[in-house]
């Protein structure tokens, strides 16, 4: 799935920015909790709550998952050490959040299903529903400006680490310490899932149609990740779904302009 640019996302409405004032406190108190139960799972996910929140308040920069990737990453080793003291293991702790696991036949065949689901549904999406919206036309424009060469590379760059990086935070972050924290796998896979549809509200698909979308996907792909011990499967999962998104985002390009 996408998320749209910040700056297009969403305007800084009294709404907007209360929301995003909620969710950094809300990541604050986390991290605190996080240290005082000596949580790493907690500590990590307040760390990413606080830098997203963070980043929309800053219209400057490119709100899309990366940006908050990189933060997170180069400051959780320093922030759990800090907090917490080195991991047991000698490790940083994002680490631990990003295994490939091993899939079995089952999960394979399962992962080519929601391959198939996703377009399905994608398609349909595109085929029925409303796209030519300010928001989407205004992204489209700014694709329009950009030389081939480099929305060329954006076709080929943008499934491959959109996809990791949104399973390492909500299948592995998210999800990890949801399920270490709840000791229920069941419930970790359905927040998680509840938690990923609502980052999408800005996102292609949008609205509330594409929060339903995006919560169901994520929960299939949480089944997955829960299957295969890993996010290797979910990931190739996530990269064939944000195809089918950026082709149908160019021949919307290509019809508009």
């Amino acid at each position: 799935m996408m998320a749209m640019p910040l700056g297009l996302a969403a305007a800084d409405t009294l709404v907007g920015i209360s929301v995003r004032a909620a969710a950094a406190i809300s990541g604050l108190v986390a991290m605190a909790l996080a240290a005082r139960v000596r949580s790493r799972a907690a500590l990590d996910v307040g760390l990413l709550t606080v830098l997203g929140s963070l980043i929309g308040f800053a219209p400057w920069l490119w709100q899309w998952p990366p940006v908050i990737a990189l933060g997170w990453v180069a400051l959780t080793a320093p922030v759990s050490r800090r907090l917490l003291g080195p991991n047991p293991d000698g490790t940083r702790s994002w680490r631990a959040w990003a295994p490939l696991g091993r899939p079995d036949p089952a999960t394979w065949l399962l992962t080519a299903v929601t391959i198939l689901a996703s377009a399905s549904a994608l398609l349909a999406w595109a085929w029925l529903a409303d796209l030519d919206t300010p928001v989407r036309r205004a992204f489209l424009e700014q694709l329009n400006e950009l030389p081939i060469w480099v929305v060329a590379a954006w076709l080929v760059a943008f499934p491959l680490v959109n996809a990791a990086v949104e399973e390492i935070i909500y299948r592995g972050v998210v999800q990890g310490a949801l399920q270490q924290t709840l000791g229920k796998a069941t419930w970790a896979v359905l927040l998680q899932a509840v938690v990923f549809g609502g980052a999408h509200y800005h996102g292609n698909p949008g609205g509330f149609a594409g929060v339903v979308l995006a919560t169901g996907y994520g929960a299939m792909l949480g089944v997955i990740r829960l299957r295969s011990r890993g996010l290797l499967a979910p990931w190739i999962a996530h990269v064939c779904a944000d195809i089918t998104i950026a082709v149908v985002l160019l021949s919307l390009l290509a019809q508009q302009f």
